[in-house]
């Protein structure tokens, strides 16, 4: 499990509300964890529960198997299978199983709330490690989108756009500083260790090309 930025390619976890919880009987294991959020697969045993408590960060919990009940900010709610439950930062909460199987979720921070390799067998390892500063989101995980942009993690650069009035392409190596075009794709992003690949289609946008030919599309 990789303890540094994602890379920019597809992350696949087949079988989330069926074969691939059940098979984990990990009390929390992070699966991945990104610029601005982190998944977690949670597996709270009969009669457990996550903890009461509050965090800094925006949490979405989606139960794939067994029943509890929710505690957020005083209000307690049953929770099943195919539920789901967003709990804002900075809010008081607890998740029970009340059930008689295993309660299993999993759920999304954002930003980042544990160590990316954090893997806890019970909620009693987990409770040590943070109490003992061992299960702390990556520095990485907790920049803003402009350092982020800065340091080359994010952010689009064009390469190539089309002219609509002349019906050519303009390079990189042909800036046209006065002339408007209509960025229309977006093929390659430089990033710290090479280049993502990537396809972006632009919304109507005319854009003035500036010497460098490089600037940034909203998705909008």
């Amino acid at each position: 499990m990789s303890s540094g930025p994602p890379e920019h390619e597809m992350q696949y976890f087949p079988n989330m509300t069926t074969a691939m919880p059940s098979e984990s009987a990990d009390f929390r294991r992070v699966l991945w964890t990104g610029l601005y959020s982190q998944v977690v697969l949670m597996t709270v045993p009969v009669g457990g529960d996550i903890g009461d408590e509050v965090h800094t960060v925006d949490q979405a919990l989606t139960f794939t198997s067994g029943v509890g009940k929710a505690t957020v900010n005083g209000k307690d709610q049953d929770v099943k299978a195919g539920d789901l439950v967003v709990v804002p930062a900075g809010t008081q909460h607890q998740f029970v199983n009340t059930g008689p199987t295993p309660l299993i979720l999993y759920t999304i921070y954002s930003p980042a709330e544990h160590d990316p390799r954090t893997v806890h067998k019970t909620k009693e390892e987990g409770d040590e490690e943070e109490e003992n500063g061992k299960d702390e989101a990556a520095d990485w995980s907790r920049k803003s989108k402009a350092e982020n942009e800065k340091a080359g993690l994010a952010g689009i650069s064009v390469i190539w756009a089309s002219c609509p009035r002349s019906r050519r392409v303009i390079k990189p190596t042909e800036p046209q500083p006065h002339e408007k075009v209509h960025a229309r794709r977006m093929l390659t992003t430089p990033l710290s260790g090479g280049w993502a690949r990537h396809t972006v289609i632009a919304r109507a946008m005319h854009i003035p090309v500036p010497d460098t030919f490089d600037f940034k599309l909203s998705y909008g």
